[in-house]
Order: C-alpha cells, then structure tokens, then sequence
C-alpha cells in the first residue's frame, strides 16, 4: 500500500502507528480519502487474500518490486518456513527490508531480461512509482533523481530448484521484460503471479506469459473465478488505466 508517510516513517518507531492509524481511517471514513488511495488500499487487501490462498508455511514466493515492504510482511506471515525473496532497487529501502525481515532473502537490483546496469528513476516524494527509465520515457521531473542500479534476470538470480508459487510484481512498467527474465520460473514452477499492468503495457505481458501457458483475469475477475479473453482484457485496461491482475496455470 502506498501510503503518504512511507517515505519518512518507513522504518521508524513511528511507521507501525501510521499504518495503523491510516488503515483505521480508511475504514472508518473511507469518502476522506482520494479514490486513487482507496483503490491502492483495496488493491493490496485483495492481492494479500490471493496470496493467503495459495501460500502454505513451506511455501516459495518472491515480491518482486517490495518497496516499502507492506505485502512483503503478509507474504512472510502467510509462508514463515518457505523459501522468501525480495528485490528492491532503491538503496535506502532495501537495507531497511533486510533489517526489518531477517528470514527474507532481500537482492538490491531491478529486474528486467538482461544482466548488467541501468538508470533507474526515483520519485523521491512517491518512492513507489520508481522504475527502470526505459526508452521513450518522459523527462525527469524536477523530484525525480536519476541512480545506477544493477539489472538481473529472476533465472539467473534464483536456482532452478526451489520451488516458487507465488509471485507478487510491482515494477512500474517493467511488467513484461521482468518477465521473460523469470521464463524458466513461470513454466517449470508455474506459480500465481499478481501484477500491475496498463493497457499500453498489457498486451507485451500477456506475450511474455504465453510460453508457460497462464491464463489472466483482472483481480475483481479472479475473485469470481472468472478469465476474459485477450481482447476484453485489453479493453479493461483501456477503461481502468493501470490496473491490477492475476496469472494462473491454465490447466
């Protein structure tokens, strides 16, 4: 959950009572809140329920873009024994999720299909809508800061046998080259994979999920066990903007 304070309370003695604070909030008086802020909270309740239904104690996961580390502490809640990852570029973020969960594997780099260095652009006031620059992209803003990062792909960074079932990817239009670095990943393992992508982004996504054979529904969609076709997800995007979705096996 992308919360206003994260960026200064996050791993302080204060951050537990902002969260807290703000989750009863929301709840209570849910209309004093922006509606982008109460779908980032809906959001992360349902990909937490999704990950709850798939995750056992031995259980494998990676977060994939852990920021702030919110659905990280779900994940180790839900797979306390499983084998635990975590990558997150922002220097700063991931020495306080190294710091904050013991048990989790946490790598500083970005993921994408190739090894090597890249320019990464942190939002410094909004750390969670940080991500690799890619081609095209628009100019630096005046808040933004520009930093080296190291770029791995997943199959290079995790052993082809332990066993994944979940996967939890928030890369900020990294959605598709992320994943066809984690090809051996999907298609041996075949785990549930929740991310966020747009309609300019989705149909490169869906290209990279085709070769281990998963099949995508929006998040509201996969709660009903329902799975549009290509077509009406594209036009779902198209709609909504950025939106949440989830992968699955497909047989």
């Amino acid at each position: 959950m992308r919360l206003p304070t994260s960026s200064r309370m996050f791993g302080t003695a204060l951050e537990p009572f902002a969260r807290g604070a703000y989750r009863a909030g929301l709840r209570a008086f849910p209309i004093l809140y922006p509606a982008e802020r109460r779908r980032f909270f809906k959001d992360d309740q349902m990909t937490v329920a999704v990950a709850r239904a798939e995750l056992r104690p031995h259980s494998g996961f990676i977060d994939a873009g852990a920021n702030a580390g919110v659905i990280l502490r779900s994940l180790v809640k839900c797979a306390p024994q499983g084998h635990q990852f975590a990558f997150e570029p922002i220097p700063y973020l991931a020495q306080t999720l190294r710091r904050k969960y013991p048990s989790v594997q946490v790598h500083q780099l970005a993921l994408s299909d190739f090894e090597g260095d890249a320019e990464f652009r942190f939002v410094r006031s909004r750390p969670a809508l940080s991500s690799l620059r890619m081609s095209g992209d628009v100019e630096i803003a005046s808040d933004d800061q520009l930093i080296q990062v190291k770029v791995r792909r997943l199959d290079d960074v995790i052993s082809a046998d332990i066993p994944i079932h979940f996967l939890k990817l928030d890369v900020e239009g990294a959605e598709a080259a992320m994943l066809r670095g984690a090809e051996r990943t999907l298609r041996v393992h075949r785990p549930v994979v929740v991310f966020e992508s747009g309609a300019t982004r989705l149909e490169d996504v869906l290209a990279a999920l085709r070769p281990a054979q998963m099949r995508v529904a929006s998040l509201d969609d996969d709660a009903a066990r329902s799975s549009p076709n290509e077509a009406d997800l594209l036009r779902l995007a198209e709609q909504r903007g950025d939106y949440m979705f989830v992968a699955r096996p497909a047989d």
